[in-house]
């Protein structure tokens, strides 16, 4: 069922928008059928960034479930463990010294070259905007990896931070929470301080791009998305049942002869990773890794084996439908897929709060 949403979820993204395209369209623009409006629109466009969108809701589910495991704690997400604020801070500074981020600036605006020298004629010419498109694609890609690397270095740091903090108390469930949320608000304090002190024009992106969003993806930027979430799932499926020894307590796992310390580092190293990849892909998308894994386990109980394909499947809706309401809801402007997330995810913890006090 939830597979079935998804996929009607991607159709319904990648058809509506500020020039509706329908299925047939669709269909035409990905076997090459297709006339070149429809194509740029499709391919150039909204495939990207409705890729996007599912594999960062993929990622979140993910890095939820395995961080709300490892904490013991159903209140833990890559944002409230400051994950989230360590990778849009290491980015900031990033793109302070001077290099290009993708804060909400398409490559086709950020590395558009000069204009083709006109004196070899016409040949010269395709040659030039040939030798322009291939050098544009090897920047763009290697600043998509640039940028993930800067993204994971500033959560393993945010992440180091918020277990030294906790670690005198034996990692206790409120503790973990607790400094996580004093970390993620004194960084988010320096973001602030960051975009007040740089470029006013490139502060307005930044704001926007803190809000969460898939705007202006392109292939070679989802790429390193999908190269990291593979493998970080395949551990959080196979690794089911340490998960669930980790999330019960400390004596339990040692009883049954998991290495309980080793294993939970390898865990929070795979959210880390994950979340990381998902700021730098899209910003910072909040709520996803708190609800999903949340919903997961109301729908199918506490064990992994159940809770991670839903929570996945569940992250992977939210932000599509996040995403495809920022773009109609308002169209032709555009919401932050992170704000509509937001929305999402404070009118389901109001229902568990209403539904808790019957």
């Amino acid at each position: 069922m939830l597979v079935l949403l998804v996929a009607a979820l991607a159709v319904v993204d990648i058809t509506q928008g500020t020039a509706a395209v329908g299925p047939a369209e669709v269909f035409k623009a990905l076997t090459g059928q297709a006339d070149p409006a429809d194509a740029s629109v499709v391919i150039a466009s909204r495939l990207p960034r409705m890729t996007d969108g599912i594999l960062v809701g993929v990622i979140l589910g993910v890095a939820g479930a395995v961080l709300q495991a490892v904490s013991r704690n159903v209140l833990a997400s890559p944002d409230i463990l400051a994950v989230n604020a360590g990778s849009y801070l290491a980015l900031g500074l990033v793109g302070a010294t001077g290099v290009s981020l993708p804060l909400l600036a398409s490559s086709r605006v950020a590395f558009v070259g000069g204009p083709a020298r006109r004196t070899g004629g016409v040949g010269c010419l395709r040659r030039s905007r040939a030798g322009r498109g291939t050098a544009r694609h090897h920047r763009t890609r290697r600043r998509s990896w640039s940028v993930a690397g800067a993204a994971f270095a500033g959560a393993a740091v945010a992440s180091v931070v918020v277990c030294g903090l906790a670690a005198p108390g034996g990692y206790q469930q409120n503790r973990l929470v607790l400094v996580g949320i004093g970390v993620a608000a004194g960084t988010t304090a320096l973001i602030s301080l960051l975009i007040v002190l740089t470029d006013p024009f490139n502060a307005t992106k930044a704001l926007t791009w803190l809000s969460g969003s898939t705007y202006g993806r392109t292939m070679p930027d989802v790429l390193p998305v999908a190269l990291v979430l593979m493998p970080g799932l395949v551990v959080a499926v196979a690794r089911r049942t340490e998960l669930d020894l980790v999330s019960l307590d400390g004596d339990t796992p040692r009883l049954l002869g998991l290495r309980l310390s080793r294993a939970r580092l390898g865990f929070l190293v795979v959210s880390v990773l994950l979340s990381a990849t998902a700021v730098a892909s899209a910003g910072t998308i909040g709520f996803v890794g708190l609800v999903a894994p949340h919903a997961a386990r109301a729908l199918v109980g506490r064990r992994h084996v159940r809770v991670v394909p839903v929570a996945v499947l569940l992250g992977a809706a939210l932000v599509c439908t996040a995403d495809l309401l920022g773009r109609t809801v308002i169209a032709p402007s555009q919401l932050g897929a992170g704000l509509m997330t937001a929305v999402i995810g404070t009118s389901y913890f109001l229902y568990l709060l209403v539904r808790s006090r019957r």
